[in-house]
């Protein structure tokens, strides 16, 4: 993702804001960057990836 800063990538916003898409084809990477670092939670058919995200946020929240 690094090597490719110009790809079709997008920053999320809303509930998502801090997380980041990358589009290649089909599929979607999830994404944010973190301490200098990539952290990828989600690669997946694009039907599924924003479900599995929503999922994981409503996780978070209910830790707190």
């Amino acid at each position: 993702m690094l090597a490719f800063p110009d790809g079709d990538t997008r920053q999320l916003e809303g509930d998502y804001a801090g997380y980041f898409r990358l589009r290649v084809g089909s599929l979607r990477f999830i994404y944010r960057e973190y301490r200098g670092k990539i952290e990828v939670f989600y690669v997946e058919q694009r039907r599924l990836v924003y479900d599995l995200l929503a999922a994981h946020i409503a996780r978070l929240f209910e830790q707190r």
